[in-house]
């Protein structure tokens, strides 16, 4: 293709989600693991059951890992989880990497409750302080809150944003957690 190149960024990332394919459709399966060394580039590991996933890129710059479905937990997320939430099957991702100096990572979980929405909306927004952003909207029957919390530290480059939401023709209340962090 005229005018793109393949770096060995582009080729890693596409051999990763090449190698992850066959674990993610391991429903129920035992454990599967493979290793790909690319010469000159890095190495490619995965490891799947069907309900969790891993797989990391490793490179002389640095790594990059991804894990599907690991039991998140109130430190990974930096906020804490509503009480008695259920954590959505295949509902949690995690993504770190970086290098000797810079790297970063991003957590996200999703949760139900079938407590109302206004008890889920009011936890956080006692937690959220008076620093936090908050909008919340309703329309035709669903509700949602956002809540952006930002470090109290400013060399901390940490984020989280919580959503909460219930629409009229669901039984449970949603909540979604996600968190990013940026070392320098």
């Amino acid at each position: 293709m005229p005018g793109r190149r393949i770096t060995p960024v582009r080729m890693a990332a596409a051999v990763a989600v090449l190698a992850l394919l066959p674990l993610t459709a391991a429903c129920g399966k035992k454990e599967e693991s493979k290793s790909i060394s690319i010469p000159g580039l890095g190495k490619i590991e995965t490891k799947g059951d069907g309900k969790e996933a891993t797989f990391s890129i490793k490179t002389k710059e640095g790594e990059v890992k991804f894990e599907s479905s690991k039991t998140v937990t109130e430190a990974d997320l930096g906020v804490p989880i509503y009480p008695g939430a259920k954590s959505q099957e295949g509902g949690s991702l995690m993504i770190a990497g970086g290098g000797k100096e810079k790297g970063g990572s991003w957590t996200a979980a999703n949760f139900t409750t079938s407590d109302p929405y206004e008890n889920v909306r009011d936890f956080y927004k006692g937690k959220a302080g008076a620093d936090a952003q908050v909008m919340e909207t309703s329309a035709e029957g669903a509700k949602t809150a956002m809540f952006h919390l930002k470090a109290k530290d400013e060399k901390d480059k940490t984020a989280a944003t919580v959503i909460v939401s219930r629409s009229k023709d669901k039984p449970e209340t949603e909540i979604h957690i996600q968190r990013v962090t940026e070392k320098n």
